[in-house]
């Protein structure tokens, strides 16, 4: 039998040391680790925000009053957005993600805001949470490569408009034309938002994520991939008629 866990909305901070944790549990041994917001300094305070915002969904998994795993979703027009799930080592491989899923897809407010579709992100270093939602009907739309760039050499007076401030969340970041390009993570890696943030000097890696870098021409700058983000998605009506079945067995 199915050990049973309980599934509650959180609305507080009250598991915020938790749930900090298992974010960057997620990334750990990963290509990724050290280079996500998920592991800056800053991050706890941000996400005790995001505990409060509207169209932000975060559900905690408890066995035996503990936390032991989260879903993070977001309202991204007409889908339900899985940004992060987090089962911890000791409970997984027992049908709790299908059991937790489902669950969460039956609640009220997937009707009250008139989702359609589920939608997430999956590394493609990820075989197994790849081959999962496979298997629930989510289907590729597209695949975004992540790429490490160390910038060899560049001059930066032919960029003089990029600056460093703290943005509104409290990260430090780089702005460009007052628009922000790129969040900085702990002073060591630069997340870059806009290819723009790739020309701006700096002695630190820049992480940047799309289909369209730059081509091997050119000079100023190296960069390798590290791994690939994959785009699914699903009717949520069919995914919960799989849900159900995978859970009756």
């Amino acid at each position: 039998m199915k050990k049973e866990c309980t599934i509650k909305k959180l609305h507080d901070d009250s598991q915020l040391d938790s749930l900090v944790r298992m974010h960057r549990e997620i990334f750990l041994n990963t290509a990724l680790q050290d280079k996500l917001i998920y592991f800056d300094e800053n991050f706890r305070e941000y996400f005790r925000k995001v505990l409060l915002y509207e169209n932000q969904y975060i559900f905690g998994i408890f066995f035996d009053c503990e936390i032991n795993g989260f879903l993070h979703f977001k309202k991204y027009e007409n889908s339900l957005f899985l940004n992060n799930i987090f089962i911890d080592e000791k409970i997984r491989g027992k049908g709790t993600g299908t059991s937790v899923l489902n669950k969460i897809l039956h609640q009220p407010f997937i009707g009250e805001e008139g989702f359609e579709f589920l939608e997430l992100d999956v590394l493609e270093s990820n075989p197994n949470a790849k081959r999962w939602y496979d298997k629930l009907g989510l289907f590729e739309i597209n695949k975004d490569t992540w790429y490490l760039v160390n910038q060899i050499s560049i001059n930066k007076t032919i960029n003089p408009n990029f600056e460093i401030a703290v943005d509104d969340n409290n990260f430090n970041s780089v702005f460009y034309n007052n628009k922000k390009v790129a969040t900085i993570i702990n002073d060591s890696y630069i997340i870059a938002h806009d290819k723009i943030a790739l020309k701006y000097t700096a002695q630190k890696n820049i992480l940047y994520k799309g289909r369209d870098l730059v081509s091997s021409k050119d000079e100023y700058m190296q960069y390798s991939e590290i791994d690939s983000s994959i785009r699914m998605k699903g009717k949520i009506s069919q995914i919960t008629n799989t849900l159900q079945c995978l859970n009756l067995k």
